[in-house]
């Protein structure tokens, strides 16, 4: 189970890759997130929270492309110079993955 007790963690937008599937969900910590899995309860993790905090990126309209997979998602605006609060602006972006954690970030970004 993504979120823990009472309520679905309303998965969205799946999407397959590498014989893996990607999706949104809310694990009722972190808001909507980027999670990947393999078909099994070990293999169902969270890829990368792209927006730290509990207001969730919303990754959405994933689009796998030869190896990656592409999506948007809200970040915080890097242009913004507040301190990332729960409070700072936000930016939709689009973004890819290979997959791994560390292979996943904003396609652009200033």
């Amino acid at each position: 189970d993504i979120k823990v007790g009472h309520g679905s963690s309303n998965p969205e937008y799946p999407a397959v890759l590498k014989n893996r599937v990607y999706f949104s969900a809310d694990d009722g910590r972190r808001g909507a997130e980027l999670w990947v899995t393999d078909g099994t309860a070990a293999g169902t993790k969270l890829l990368k929270d792209l927006r730290p905090g509990s207001m969730g990126s919303f990754p959405r309209f994933m689009t796998p492309l030869f190896d990656e997979l592409f999506f948007v998602a809200r970040g915080a605006d890097p242009t913004d110079a507040a301190t990332r609060s729960l409070e700072a602006p936000t930016a939709t972006r689009l973004w890819g993955t290979t997959g791994l954690a560390r292979g996943t970030a904003p396609v652009y970004d200033e």
